[in-house]
């Protein structure tokens, strides 16, 4: 009986770190989008400024 309840303990830890694994991914993923919408506006707010100066 204990066995089973430490092998379901075992089961949950690992689901949780894989949990913890993918929000992680997906933040990085976010923040790398963002990142180049930041890049892109720059480099098209210099373009703008170049033709206009």
């Amino acid at each position: 009986m204990k066995e089973r309840k430490n092998k379901k303990k075992e089961v949950e830890k690992i689901k949780g770190k894989k949990k913890a694994r993918q929000r992680r991914e997906r933040l990085e993923i976010v923040k790398l989008i963002l990142e180049f919408m930041i890049a892109v506006l720059a480099l098209i707010t210099t373009i703008r400024d170049f033709l206009k100066g």
